[in-house]
């Protein structure tokens, strides 16, 4: 099973990817729609492999933005941007987020677990599980060199 199989049975879709365009650089084009989502776990792919897994809090547009165009001190974001560059390969982006959900003691909106009345608690499930799925998949552009 590819990683992208196994994304798309832990439930990540495709929203949209980094196309080579004519000047050898690659232009992001993302889904609008997944674009305004916030709390989402993001993967980018190459062929048929992993090469990073994120989240973000904020609209999963802005953090696309900072790779597009990533400030001097932004050091991940430069290596991933630099990495998309140099490769010859279009990238897919793929999300995880769960709009919705109501399950016996909570619901789910937007990635977000809300207990009360049961609990006063809220957590993020992004914050929750990125670190299971970088864990599960391994890609390169997550290690620390």
């Amino acid at each position: 099973m590819t990683d992208i199989e196994k994304l798309q049975k832990h439930g990540f879709i495709t929203v949209g990817s980094w196309k080579r365009n004519e000047t050898g650089q690659h232009s992001l084009d993302l889904n609008h729609e997944y674009g305004l989502l916030k709390n989402v776990i993001y993967a980018f792919t190459k062929g048929d492999s992993v090469q990073y897994i994120g989240k973000t809090n904020n609209k999963l547009s802005i953090r696309m933005s900072q790779y597009d165009n990533p400030e001097k001190s932004q050091r991940t974001n430069i290596k991933i941007r630099n990495a998309i560059n140099d490769s010859s390969e279009d990238w897919r982006i793929f999300c995880f987020h769960i709009r919705k959900l109501t399950i016996p003691n909570g619901k789910i909106h937007n990635n977000i677990l809300d207990l009360t009345p049961y609990l006063p608690i809220s957590i993020n499930i992004a914050d929750g599980i990125e670190s299971s799925f970088i864990k599960a998949y391994s890609p390169p552009l997550n290690k620390r060199r």
